[in-house]
């Protein structure tokens, strides 16, 4: 295992290639990393910095402070993949309770004596249908910005819910944090 001052010194060494480090700071979380740049390549030099830095397992952060610029950069916390199942099966239960929910809103809209195939079949059409599909859409969105950025990110989560709703919605896990705004 490398030891602390020559993993301080190749994180200064990385840092260096894309900035200029007036200051250091070692503590037990992060190395703190004082630095100036050109303003106009600010943004892509903390990018080929977080690109050098991520797959070393290290996570750079930047701070805007009143006296300049601070990158933190700290270990990439180990995490444990526990699978898509969780995700599936969400998913599984929401198509379910908005199939539910799609029917019950045709059989008033239709107004049909009570349940019954038409109202499951209208209502996957008409409700089901679009809703997860813009709802899945919007999710993969971020998923798909999330892992061409370099973020690592869940599949979503699908939360279900009772008649007339079907779904309170779906989020993704972020898994590192976000490199910028």
């Amino acid at each position: 295992m490398m030891g602390m001052d020559a993993e301080v010194e190749n994180l200064r060494a990385a840092v260096s290639r894309h900035f200029t480090v007036s200051q250091i700071t070692v503590n037990p979380f992060a190395v703190t990393f004082r630095v100036t740049s050109d303003p106009t390549a600010f943004d892509g030099a903390f990018d080929a910095l977080r690109k050098d830095l991520v797959p070393k397992n290290f996570i750079p952060s930047i701070v805007q402070e009143p006296s300049g610029y601070v990158i933190h950069v700290q270990r990439r916390p180990e995490t444990k993949f526990r699978g898509n199942q969780v995700n599936v099966l969400l998913l599984l239960v929401t198509v379910g309770t908005a199939w539910v929910a799609g029917a019950v809103n045709w059989q008033v809209y239709a107004n049909l004596p009570g349940p019954n195939m038409e109202a499951f079949g209208y209502g996957l059409v008409s409700f089901t249908v679009p809703l997860l599909a813009i709802l899945g859409a919007h999710e993969m969105g971020h998923y798909v910005m999330a892992k061409r950025h370099g973020v690592r990110a869940s599949l979503p989560f699908f939360i279900p819910s009772v008649p007339p709703l079907g779904t309170f919605g779906a989020f993704i896990s972020m898994r590192d944090p976000i490199p910028n705004r």
